[in-house]
């Protein structure tokens, strides 16, 4: 069996349930597990009043989250293990989601799980973007004196994109993993330590935005919304 778990923490904004077309942000995320014919049980872990309303309205199991994992600096990684943690072991494969974005459908559940049950030695599937506009060989850090310099790229590198090795990027969609390894830590795919060492992707189209935290990230999520994008 699979299970969807929907992390929303309240934070200082609640941002959780800041409005997109008229929904709190997390009902989306909610609505496109729901939809998916893969998932049997929708979980909320959270710590705001509010969304555990929303979950509640929605058909949710709510998990509360204790307050030493709601903090700003909490590792999510240990948010989804104590989430895992509190879920019948009936569960196999997890499903995880942001309670922050409307750039999920119940497609990408489907598909996510699919590869889990056609590939029984993989450990997991991230949702991902080609980030070739913004490679590491264009990243610059800054040095000790202030100055710019680059750490990845060779003395004579190509200025154009397409001469790079593909990279991908998590993109704030999901994290489709097998349950145990909440208690491992891969080295492998970090930071999401979760993920096990045999991780592939679900390649997405690339978005300027994808989960929100300000004024201008909620006003894309709208316009994508209105547009018809997503669950």
């Amino acid at each position: 069996m699979n299970a969807a778990i929907i992390t929303a923490r309240k934070g200082p904004k609640d941002k959780n349930l800041w409005e997109v077309n008229g929904k709190p942000l997390v009902e989306y995320a909610i609505r496109a597990a729901w939809l998916s014919t893969h998932i049997q049980e929708v979980f909320v872990t959270t710590d705001s009043p509010g969304v555990r309303n929303v979950a509640h309205e929605t058909g949710c199991q709510i998990i509360n989250r204790p307050v030493h994992l709601s903090g700003s600096f909490t590792n999510h990684g240990d948010v989804i293990k104590h989430a895992v943690s509190e879920i019948s072991e009936e569960f196999e494969n997890i499903v995880v989601l942001l309670g922050n974005t409307v750039m999920i459908d119940a497609d990408d559940i489907n598909t996510a799980l699919l590869m889990l049950d056609e590939r029984p030695g993989i450990d997991s599937v991230m949702t991902v973007v080609d980030m070739a506009d913004n490679h590491p060989i264009r990243m610059q850090s800054l040095s000790n004196d202030g100055y710019l310099y680059n750490r990845y790229a060779k003395e004579h590198e190509s200025t154009n994109r397409q001469d790079y090795a593909a990279i991908y990027q998590f993109d704030g969609g999901l994290w489709a993993f097998r349950r145990e390894l909440v208690n491992t830590h891969s080295t492998v795919i970090q930071p999401w330590w979760w993920m096990g060492d045999k991780c592939i992707p679900l390649i997405r189209p690339w978005t300027p935005i994808r989960d929100v935290h300000d004024e201008l990230e909620l006003e894309f999520s709208e316009w994508w919304v209105r547009r018809g994008y997503g669950s």
